[in-house]
């Protein structure tokens, strides 16, 4: 009995190494010499006859939709037009990529430049008393008087507004020329909220300009935050105009 099974081992062994030697027989499209010849093969889409062989297609025109013709087959692109990317992703080359061009253009106050949303590509894009660096607008008087400008914020955030980068792209230029000077950034809020939350909300206001100026390549040891929530109002009333002057974030020179 045991002799009997050693044989039977062995012969299934024998079995699978001569399957594994031969490998498997893969389906090869058929010969062929024209494309009616394919054609009466009767397979669905081999219709062509290529190089002797039948495929799908011969070239891109004998696909449909967004694909294109590889090795005898329709594959499908990614896009073949911006309107079938995400928002904010437009079509190159057959794929989507974060940019804008003429079907998606940028937002308000920008422009396309190199398929690129950017604030500016010469001096005559930007304001008075500011100069195109780096596609961003910075102000020219930055530096007059070593005096660094104020940003201003939205009612309960701490997110830099568009209209604001222009002035801590300035603050950046003022500090790159004096480069062994540290800063001091001050959080601020207006005066509605508790005071341990407007504390928070001024740290965080404070810190965001801290890293966009980081961004910018100024050094994180030239500079430190503080907030002094709503204790220091530069305007005083409990109006829009007053609230609105009180949201910010001062920069002084240490």
């Amino acid at each position: 009995m045991k002799t009997h099974r050693i044989w039977s081992f062995l012969w299934l062994l024998v079995i699978f190494t001569s399957f594994s030697l031969v490998g498997c027989k893969c389906w090869n499209p058929p010969d062929c010499d024209t494309d009616a010849r394919c054609q009466g093969y009767n397979m669905e889409g081999m219709v062509y006859c290529v190089d002797g062989r039948c495929v799908a297609c011969r070239d891109g025109a004998d696909c449909t939709g967004c694909s294109e013709c590889r090795n005898g087959s329709c594959v499908a692109l990614q896009c073949c037009a911006t309107g079938e990317c995400p928002e904010g992703q437009i079509c190159q080359n057959h794929r989507c990529i974060t940019g804008c061009d003429p079907d998606r253009p940028c937002p308000a106050g920008q422009q396309c430049h190199n398929n690129s949303c950017v604030d500016c590509v010469a001096d005559s894009d930007c304001g008075a008393n500011e100069r195109c660096e780096n596609n961003r607008c910075v102000s020219t008087l930055a530096c007059q008087s070593r005096e660094m400008q104020t940003v201003y914020f939205d009612f309960d955030e701490s997110v830099i507004r568009r209209d604001q980068e222009s002035r801590l792209n300035g603050n950046a230029t003022c500090l790159r020329e004096f480069p062994e000077d540290e800063i001091t950034i001050e959080g601020h809020c207006d005066e509605r909220g508790t005071d341990a939350y407007n504390m928070a909300l001024g740290e965080r206001r404070a810190r965001s300009a801290k890293t966009y100026l980081g961004n910018l390549g100024i050094a994180d040891t030239r500079m430190s935050t503080v907030s002094y929530g709503e204790s220091r109002p530069v305007a005083l009333g409990s109006n829009e105009d007053a609230w609105r002057r009180n949201r910010r974030t001062e920069f002084v020179w240490r």
